[in-house]
């Protein structure tokens, strides 16, 4: 994200949300499936440096309960929000080559 289009978005809303499922880089990478760990810190940053609410999204999962205590520390530091969402069902869906689950917020 470049600071151009930082303050294209800023022009645009005024919160965003990001997916944001732990503070270890290999733990995200393993969770995502995508080594844009650096990226997204950076791009947090970015947005906060700009005034802009960032809601950090975390989804309860068996395997990342222990991790969610250090996303809300690590969110407090950048001046953001956490919510933690949970999965009601396994409810899946495929559509072609994309697979879907279910998410909602917890209470």
């Amino acid at each position: 994200m470049t600071q151009e289009l930082v303050l294209k978005i800023k022009n645009l809303v005024k919160k965003l949300s990001i997916n944001f499922q732990s503070t270890d880089k290999n733990e995200f990478l393993r969770i995502t499936g995508a080594d844009t760990f650096n990226k997204v810190r950076n791009n947090i940053a970015l947005l906060r440096d700009a005034n802009i609410e960032v809601t950090l999204n975390v989804v309860n999962i068996d395997f990342n309960q222990d991790k969610i205590v250090n996303i809300i520390s690590y969110a407090i530091q950048q001046g953001c929000n956490v919510k933690v969402l949970e999965v009601l069902n396994t409810f899946y869906a495929k559509r072609g080559d994309e697979l879907f689950l279910r998410f909602a917020e917890s209470v």
